[in-house]
């Protein structure tokens, strides 16, 4: 299932000691490196994240639209993974399509290796 998540008035409150700058890295990594766990994630971003707070910290994101879109997110997780959504006109239906044409292709190379 695809989902755009958002904080719920149940989740639990963190603070994060971010600036602009962090902002910026944060939607450069997970651009660059799409496709990655929160713990993978964790590792290339550093900023004492854990992945509870890295997961918080995408979810608050994605709520406040007005604050962070253009600098940092929207995020979107499918299957646990996680991208950058609707990054320069990338829509859902060009994320979709992109990784069944990955997953052939990683397909088509495990085949080969088992022949």
């Amino acid at each position: 299932m695809n989902i755009l998540p958002v904080l719920k008035s149940n989740d639990e409150k963190m603070i994060l000691n971010l600036n602009e700058n962090d902002y910026k890295k944060i939607h450069s990594i997970v651009k660059n490196n799409k496709g990655l766990t929160l713990k993978e994630y964790v590792k290339l971003i550093g900023l004492n994240f854990n992945e509870k707070s890295l997961e918080y910290a995408f979810k608050l994101f994605n709520t406040y639209k007005s604050s962070f879109y253009e600098i940092c997110g929207p995020f979107i997780e499918i299957e646990n993974k996680w991208y950058v959504y609707k990054s320069s006109n990338y829509t859902e239906k060009n994320l979709i399509s992109d990784l069944k044409k990955e997953n052939e292709e990683l397909k088509e190379k495990l085949r080969n290796l088992t022949i």
